[in-house]
């Protein structure tokens, strides 16, 4: 494997260790991926984040710097964990989401304090668009 993808590697399984994260739920790194999975590649100077699916890209996101690479894979790892919290948690009557996006978050902030921030900007944009209903 590839230097430059050994770290990646190493990076994103000690974040993925720190919040008890399933290794099966990062991004498939210097392999190809299954359907839809996002990948990992990097050529001399960036890390790209990829989806395929059906042959097509979907996704194709390019970066310089390895954290703002992890940025945009964790977000998507606690999410995962997010919803199986919420399911195992779920509050018959209450939108979903407000257990899920908290415990998004509480992982977020265990991973980084500026992700948590970040994250927390998107969720409120996200609910701003498509309001919490509760019955």
């Amino acid at each position: 494997m590839d230097e430059r993808l050994e770290r990646v590697q190493q990076a994103a399984t000690e974040l993925a260790r720190k919040i008890d994260a399933p290794l099966d739920f990062l991004p498939a790194i210097g392999r190809a991926a299954y359907d839809a999975e996002p990948q990992i590649e990097v050529d001399d100077n960036e890390y790209h984040f990829v989806v395929v699916e059906r042959g097509k890209e979907t996704e194709h996101l390019v970066f310089g710097d390895l954290a703002d690479l992890l940025y945009v894979l964790f977000p998507r790892v606690t999410f995962r964990m997010a919803r199986s919290y919420e399911l195992e948690h779920h509050i018959v009557g209450r939108d979903s989401r407000r257990l899920l996006f908290a415990r998004q978050l509480e992982l977020m902030r265990q991973l980084d304090l500026s992700w948590a921030t970040k994250a927390e900007r998107e969720i409120v944009e996200i609910t701003r668009q498509n309001p919490y209903v509760d019955n």
